[in-house]
Order: C-alpha cells, then sequence, then structure tokens
C-alpha cells in the first residue's frame, strides 16, 4: 500500500477510498499465494467469502464477527500468515474499504473507482432501447431526482 502512503503524505487532509471490486479481487489473489501455504479448495471459498461480508459490512459489530470467524478458520487451516498479513495491512485501514464506515461520504453509492462505468450501469437500469425519446428522458429525470432525494 504503498501508493496510499504516498496520496496521505502529499494530501493530508483527503480521505483515501479503496474500490471494493478491488479490495476483494486483492485478497482473493493474496490468500492464493504460495507464501501463505496451500489449502483445499472448499477452505479457500470459506475464506474467500468472508472478505466481502467485511467489505460490505453494515456496523462494526458484523464487520467484527465476520473478522473473528475469518482469524478462527485461518487458524484452523493453516493461513496464520495470511490472516497476520491481514491484520497488519487491512484490519489496520478499515475506514478506506469497509462499507459501513464510509456510508455517509458523499460517493453517490459508487464504490468503484472507475465512475463512467458505474454511470452507463446506472443509466442501463433506468433506460433500454425500446423506450421512445420522451420515456428516455423521463426516466433520467426521475432517475436524478431519486439520487438527489437519496442525498439530503
Amino acid at each position: 500500500m504503498n501508493e496510499v502512503r504516498v496520496l496521505q503524505s502529499h494530501f493530508p487532509e483527503a480521505r483515501v477510498l479503496i474500490c471494493h471490486f478491488h479490495v476483494i479481487k486483492y485478497l482473493k489473489d493474496k490468500r492464493a499465494k504460495p507464501e501463505f501455504g496451500k489449502v483445499s479448495s472448499d477452505d479457500a471459498s470459506h475464506v474467500d467469502a468472508a472478505v466481502p461480508k467485511m467489505v460490505y459490512a453494515s456496523s462494526q459489530e458484523e464487520y467484527n464477527t465476520t473478522r473473528e470467524s475469518l482469524l478462527g478458520l485461518c487458524s484452523r487451516i493453516g493461513l496464520e500468515d495470511f490472516c497476520k498479513y491481514f491484520t497488519k495491512n487491512w484490519d489496520s485501514c478499515q475506514d478506506m474499504w469497509v462499507m459501513h464506515l464510509r456510508a455517509k461520504l458523499p460517493h453517490f453509492k459508487n464504490h468503484t473507482n472507475n465512475r463512467l462505468e458505474s454511470f452507463f450501469g446506472k443509466l442501463k437500469d433506468v433506460i433500454n432501447s425500446s423506450m421512445s425519446m420522451a420515456q428516455c428522458v423521463e426516466a433520467l429525470v426521475a432517475g436524478d431526482k431519486r439520487a438527489e432525494n437519496e442525498y439530503k
């Protein structure tokens, strides 16, 4: 996380947020590294399933419960070094990636670092190719009003 340290040193007042997709992908890839040992695919799936639960935790209690389950699982299956890595490098910066700690920030429900892709995904939720131009404009205006009302 050297990049994060660079950002923090140059922009001390800025809040660094890490894309949820990339947190989940990175920790899954990291867990699979040979330096942490080999585990069964079933055990790997259980470890990997804990990460999104922590990412999308809606409270500190939910996060802590999932983290404790992960630590216990890692201890039982021989992934102690992975859990040490997780505790040192990820548990210590929850405010960058855990949902409930960034829920009140003005991110417009966009938790990816690709804003344009997210925007187009949301557009596809409200419009489709069979709509007339008038229906399309109405849907866009209604979607914009909904988004605005969510942040009042």
